[in-house]
């Protein structure tokens, strides 16, 4: 999962990983990093399916 969050400090990052998810975009997002990090976040699912390890 990747959150969206306008707050950028360290513990509210840490708070937002330790509630589940993988990756974090700080408001505004911008485009292309946006684009970039659901493409990773679907190339890691589909890797992790082919291992069988998700």
């Amino acid at each position: 999962m990747i959150f969206l969050s306008a707050l950028v400090e360290d513990e509210d990052r840490l708070a937002g990983y330790a509630a589940g998810g993988n990756d974090c975009l700080s408001k505004p997002v911008l485009t292309g990093e946006l684009l970039f990090k659901v493409d990773q976040a679907l190339l890691f699912q589909a890797e992790c399916r082919q291992r069988k390890g998700c």
